[in-house]
């Protein structure tokens, strides 16, 4: 994972990180049909708390979202979902 550090004047698209070092990947962005830098913002929303890792991303030049992560599928309460409609 690289590292890339925002700098204070940009554009306003992302949050400045006011020169603090954040994460960077290059990733397809669909906003620029390209490969763009997407960093990661200081987590605001307690993702980071417990050593786990933010999701969120924004691209550097346009300032799309990314959300990244794997999808948990809770078997048990899907099955109960399905049976409750099905009862209905």
């Amino acid at each position: 994972m690289a590292r890339a550090t925002v700098e204070v004047d940009r554009d306003g698209t992302v949050p400045p990180g006011e020169g603090h070092d954040v994460d960077s990947q290059v990733w397809h962005c669909s906003d620029c049909g390209d490969e763009r830098e997407f960093v990661q913002p200081l987590c605001i929303d307690g993702h980071t708390e417990d050593g786990g890792l933010c999701p969120e991303w924004a691209c550097a030049d346009c300032g799309a979202a990314l959300v990244t992560g794997v999808l948990v599928e809770h078997r048990a309460v899907a099955g109960d979902l399905v049976r409750a409609r099905i009862a209905a």
